[in-house]
């Protein structure tokens, strides 16, 4: 008689739903790259949580060398500094990243201090369109009332630069920034850009700037979905570090 052999299992998701139910702990013995090709495709939102920044950082770099065409979100973590948040715009971004998160669905790569840090919501926004015209002035004008920094060059969150004709802006809600290209005050085009290279992304008809200085705060548990799993590698180092950071 025939024997039928057992489903593969090679995918965290593959466990028994009673594990999942249960919050079990489980042990694997390899770490780097293996955690990517246990953790893919999953069939609903996943969050996973690691104890630091460099973990959630090189399983990001990981998952993107293995799986190109997969989107991945990492939850940047806010610098602590005796002032508090200094750069308005990284609250924001971080509310950006798990809207999308939220709404799209994929895994989010997280530390156990980014987890800790303030999230904020956009407020205002501007819309700007190919082929339309508007006042590089009043642009200028409203760039700067809505908290964003003018800059030599474009290549953090929050800043922009003017020059001649060709204004950069790299609005936090976005994982790039923008380039407009004006002739004189009609847009020509308006463009995503890698701030390495300068190089283009993509060519966007429409966009939308949003304020910083009209954020509101939110709630972390206001992005998570209703079906959403969550996996912690290294539970007790990511419980410790979440607990330092709580103190600071």
């Amino acid at each position: 008689m025939k024997k039928t052999s057992a489903p593969q299992r090679n995918r965290i998701w593959d466990l028994d739903e009673r594990l999942w139910a249960g919050s079990a702990a489980l042990h694997f013995t390899s770490d780097g790259a293996a955690r990517c090709w246990i953790c893919r495709t999953p069939p609903s939102p996943a969050l996973l949580v690691f104890p630091d920044k460099k973990q959630s950082e090189t399983f990001c770099s990981d998952w993107e060398t293995l799986f190109p065409g997969e989107e991945i979100s990492l939850l940047h973590e806010i610098p602590l500094t005796p002032h508090g948040v200094v750069d308005r715009a990284l609250p924001v971004q971080r509310g950006q990243t798990l809207a999308r998160w939220s709404g799209e669905g994929g895994i989010l790569a997280a530390s156990s201090g980014s987890l800790m840090g303030p999230v904020s919501r956009g407020t205002t926004e501007t819309v700007i369109a190919a082929g339309r015209d508007y006042p590089r002035d009043r642009l200028l004008d409203w760039l700067v009332h809505a908290g964003y920094e003018r800059s030599d060059i474009v290549w953090a969150p929050g800043q922009f630069v003017f020059r001649g004709y060709i204004l950069d802006v790299f609005d936090p809600s976005y994982a790039h920034p923008l380039r407009f290209e004006f002739f004189d005050d009609s847009v020509e085009s308006i463009r995503s850009f890698s701030p390495k290279t300068q190089a283009s992304v993509g060519l966007l008809d429409e966009i939308s700037l949003h304020s910083l200085s009209g954020s509101r705060e939110a709630s972390l548990f206001d992005f998570i979905p209703e079906d959403a799993v969550s996996v912690h590698f290294d539970r007790v180092r990511a419980s410790a570090s979440a607990e330092t950071c709580a103190m600071l």
